[in-house]
C-alpha cells in the first residue's frame, strides 16, 4: 500500500516509569474508566455504496483501487468525502482476492491462482498487460520495478515483470505454510507465513503457528537473513521509520513491532494486544500506524516504541486500510468504503523517560541562550524553576545527580545554549554536572548554581535571582512544599506572571520564605490549595493572599486554571488546556514553561476524570481547541485520554 502521513507529530515524550526494557508488553490498561463509543481524534467524511464486497484497497494520487469478487473498481477521491466509482473498472475472469498499485500497475491477485497485471496510466480505463499464473492460491504482493513478489499458499514467488505482457518466475523461496503477507525494503523481502481460516463476518478463526522471517532479495532466489515465530494468527505487514509492524488477526488480535535497522534484521521491540480481531490490515507512515479491526478502527503513535500510545479511534469496524495524506480509506466489514479524516482534538507527549520529555518539550525552542537544570529525581526544585526558566525564554532540562543523560546532552547542543542555571545544592545535582557542562563548552562563570539548605531556601534563591534579573517582583505564588500538586498546577501562571513560586509548611512560613518575601517587595500573594496544605494562619501572614483552592488537588487545579483564565488578566485563554496526572510529578515537572508560553492552564486527572476537572471541560467545550496531553499511558491511559476529549468535543 502507499501511505502517507496521517497525524501531526505530538508534542514530546515521557514514561512514568524509570525501569524501562528491550521490549515490553503493553496490553489495554484496567483503568478506572470507561470511555464512549464515539471517535476519537477521528470523524467520518464519507463512504460509498458502489460496493459492497469490496476485498483490498490501495490508494494512489486522487485515486483508490478497491479489489471485489468481480475485480477492480476505482474511485476518484479528489474530494474524500464523496469517493466516485470512474465507471465499472476491469473484471476479473475469478475473484480477486489481493490487490497491490505500483506506480503506473496494478495488480491484482485472483483465487483462481492468477496475477492479473494492469496498466493504470489512465487510472479511468485499467488496461490489461498480461497475468502470471502461479497455480497456487496467491494470499500476498510485493512489486519493485521489474519483480513482482507472489505470496502464495507454496511460499514465495520471484517473477519478472519488466514485459508485463509476458511475466515469468524466475526465483522461489519455500516455506512449510502460506505466506500471507509480504512487503519490501530494498534489496529485503519481509513476509510472513501460517495456516489460517478466516470468516470476518462470523468471527470465526483457525490459526496455527505464524513466523515472521527476513529474505535477502538480492538475487531472484531469495536467502533467508532472519525469522521469528509469534503466537497463532492472519498476518498483515506494513514498514515504517526503520520498523516492521506485524498485525496478526485473532480471538486476540495483536500490533507486534520489530526493529529492521540494518536492513534485514527483526529486532523485536513491543506487542499491543488490540482486543478480539482487532488487527485484520495495517497501515504505516514513519511510526504512525494504523489499524483495521472488526470492531473499530484505530491509530497507534510508536514514535517512541517503549512508550507506544493509541492516538485515534472510531468505532466502525474495518477489514483493510490505507490513507493518504490526512484521509484515512477502509473496507469496513461487508466490504464497503469508508473514508476518514484525523481531526485531533488532543496531542500527546510521551516517550522513553521523564528526561527524553523535557528534551522533547524543549524542541519547541529554535534555539536558547540559557538552560535551566534540576533534577529528575524529585520536584520540589524543577517546580520553583518554571517561573525562572520563562523569564530567561528557555527550557526546564532535567538530569541525574552525577550525570547529564546522553540526550540532554544533544539537547543543549542543538539549542546553542551557553549559559546554565543549577536549581539545587551538590546532594541533589553535584559537581560532576557542572563539569560535563564544561564538556560542553560552557564557561565556568556562566553556569551558576542557585541553592539553598533545604527546597525553602532554594525556592527563595530563585525568586531572588528573578528580581535580580527583571529588576521587580510584584507577586509570588505560595505552595507547600510536602507535595508537588499544586505548584503543578500553578506554575505555568506564576510563570507568565513573571512570579515566583516559593515554598511554605503547612503552619509555619520557613524564615528563608519570608525573608524572600520581603526582600522581594511582594505585594500580593496567591495560595495554592485548601487549608489542609496552606492553613489559615499561614495565609493571614502572607501579603494581600487570595486562595485558590478546591477540595482537592484536582479541585485545586481546576480553581487555578479558572481565575488564570477568568481573572488573571496573564492573557490565559480557555483554547488549549494541558492535561496531567495528579499521582506522580516526573511527567508534569517541564510543563509550566510550555503552559505559560502557550497561554494555557493545567488540569490534573488520574485513573479516572476527577469531578472538578470533568466539570471544566465540560463548561469550557465551547471554547476549548486542544488539549495536550502529557505523559505516557501509565500516567495518563488512552482511556482517560478519551473520556476528556469526548467532554470537549
Amino acid at each position: 500500500m502507499s501511505v502517507m502521513r496521517l497525524r501531526a507529530r505530538p508534542l514530546g515524550a515521557v514514561c512514568a516509569l524509570a525501569l524501562f526494557f528491550a521490549s515490553i508488553v503493553i496490553m489495554p490498561a484496567a483503568y478506572g474508566c470507561t470511555p464512549p463509543d464515539e471517535p476519537f481524534n477521528i470523524e467520518l467524511l464519507g463512504g460509498s455504496a458502489a460496493v459492497t464486497n469490496g476485498v483490498d484497497l490501495d490508494v494512489e494520487g486522487a485515486y483508490l483501487y478497491v479489489a471485489t469478487p468481480d475485480g477492480l473498481t476505482v474511485f476518484d477521491v479528489t474530494d474524500p468525502a464523496a469517493p466516485t466509482a470512474v465507471g465499472s473498472g476491469y473484471a476479473t475472469s475469478s475473484p480477486a482476492v489481493r490487490l497491490l498499485v505500483s506506480g503506473s500497475r496494478a495488480y491484482v491477485a485472483t483465487d483462481a491462482g492468477r496475477v492479473v497485471i494492469l496498466d493504470v496510466t489512465d487510472p479511468l480505463a485499467p488496461a490489461l498487460l498480461g497475468q502470471y499464473d502461479s497455480g497456487k492460491y496467491p494470499h500476498a504482493l510485493a512489486a519493485s520495478a521489474n519483480r513482482l513478489y507472489v505470496g502464495a499458499s507454496d511460499g514465495l514467488h520471484v517473477v519478472d515483470v519488466s514485459d508485463p505482457t509476458a511475466p515469468v518466475r524466475v526465483g522461489y523461496f519455500a516455506t512449510p505454510q502460506p505466506v500471507t503477507d509480504v512487503v519490501l525494503d530494498g534489496s529485503v523481502a519481509y513476509a510472513a507465513y501460517s495456516y489460517y481460516t478466516v470468516a470476518v463476518a462470523t468471527g470465526v478463526y483457525e490459526t496455527y503457528p505464524t513466523t515472521v522471517i527476513a529474505l535477502n532479495v538480492a538475487s531472484d532466489w531469495p536467502t533467508l537473513l532472519a525469522s521469528h515465530q509469534i503466537p497463532a494468527g492472519r498476518v498483515r505487514l506494513a514498514l515504517g521509520g526503520g520498523y516492521l509492524y506485524v498485525a496478526v488477526a485473532g480471538s486476540g488480535g495483536y500490533l507486534k513491532v520489530f526493529d529492521v535497522v540494518p536492513s534485514g534484521s527483526l529486532d523485536y521491540r513491543v506487542y499491543i494486544g488490540v482486543g478480539s480481531y482487532g488487527a485484520l490490515d495495517v497501515a504505516a507512515d514513519g511510526t504512525d500506524v494504523y489499524l483495521a479491526g472488526k470492531d473499530d478502527t484505530r491509530a497507534y503513535d510508536l514514535a517512541y516504541t517503549d512508550a507506544p500510545y493509541l492516538s485515534a479511534l472510531h468505532p466502525d469496524g474495518a477489514k483493510a486500510i490505507d490513507a493518504a495524506d490526512d484521509v484515512v480509506f477502509t473496507l469496513d466489514t461487508m466490504g464497503t468504503v469508508r473514508v476518514y479524516q484525523y481531526l485531533p482534538t488532543s496531542e500527546r507527549s510521551l516517550g522513553a523517560d521523564r528526561y527524553k520529555t523535557a528534551v522533547d518539550l524543549s524542541k519547541q525552542f529554535a534555539a536558547a541562550e540559557y538552560v535551566v537544570l534540576a533534577t529528575g529525581a524529585n520536584y520540589p526544585d524543577a517546580l520553583a524553576g518554571a517561573p525562572l526558566a520563562y523569564l530567561l525564554d528557555c527550557p526546564i532540562l532535567l538530569v541525574d545527580r552525577d550525570a547529564i543523560p546522553s540526550s540532554v546532552k544533544a539537547e543543549i547542543k542543538r539549542l546553542g545554549a551557553t549559559k546554565a542555571y543549577i536549581l539545587g545544592g551538590t546532594g541533589v545535582v553535584s559537581d560532576r554536572v557542572v563539569a560535563e557542562l564544561r564538556g560542553l563548552g560552557m564557561a565556568a562563570g556562566n553556569i551558576k548554581r542557585l541553592a539553598g539548605t533545604n527546597r525553602y531556601d532554594t525556592s527563595a534563591k530563585v525568586a531572588l535571582e528573578m528580581k535580580a534579573r527583571s529588576g521587580s517582583i510584584a507577586n509570588a505564588f505560595i505552595a507547600t512544599g510536602e507535595n508537588f500538586p499544586d505548584a503543578l498546577a500553578g506554575s505555568g501562571a506564576a510563570a507568565k506572571m513573571g512570579a515566583p513560586i516559593l515554598l511554605v509548611e503547612r503552619t509555619s512560613v520557613p524564615g528563608a520564605t519570608r525573608q524572600a518575601l520581603s526582600a522581594l517587595g511582594v505585594k500580593d500573594t496567591y495560595v495554592l490549595g485548601g487549608t489542609a496544605v496552606v492553613s489559615d494562619a499561614v495565609m493571614r501572614s502572607l501579603p494581600s493572599p487570595l486562595r485558590l483552592a478546591g477540595s482537592d488537588r484536582f479541585g485545586t487545579a481546576r480553581a487555578v486554571a479558572d481565575w488564570a483564565i477568568d481573572r488573571s488578566g496573564a492573557g490565559f485563554a480557555e483554547t488549549t488546556v494541558f492535561v496531567v496526572t495528579g499521582r506522580n510529578f516526573p511527567d508534569a515537572m517541564p510543563c509550566g514553561v510550555r503552559a505559560a508560553i502557550d497561554n494555557a492552564a493545567t488540569v490534573l486527572v488520574n485513573e479516572d476524570v476527577p469531578g472538578s476537572t470533568r466539570s471544566f471541560l465540560m463548561t469550557r467545550a465551547a471554547g476549548i481547541d486542544n488539549v495536550r496531553v502529557v505523559g505516557g499511558t501509565s500516567a495518563v491511559s488512552s482511556e482517560v485520554e478519551r473520556v476528556v476529549v469526548s467532554l470537549v468535543k
